[in-house]
């Protein structure tokens, strides 16, 4: 996703489909990838901040797209 390294099949699929599922709220994906999605950005917001940034500074720069994901699925630690 960020040029670091290798890149599995499903990491390809997922970078050649990223921009537009940021920009239409994934409405080409099926429910199945809607839910995966929703569960690996959940993570990445709560769990890996910083990678939730630097994928946010490559794909959404001017934060237009991310900050729904963010409000929608961060969790609130006590």
């Amino acid at each position: 996703m960020l040029e670091e390294g290798k890149c599995s099949a499903e990491g390809k699929e997922l970078k050649s489909h990223i921009q537009e599922a940021l920009e239409n709220n994934c409405a080409k994906c099926t429910n199945a990838q809607k839910s995966g999605t929703k569960k690996v950005i959940g993570h990445l917001i709560n769990n890996e901040n910083e990678y939730w940034e630097k994928l946010t500074a490559k794909y959404d720069p001017q934060h237009k797209y991310s900050v729904k994901y963010e409000k929608d699925l961060k969790t609130v630690s006590a």
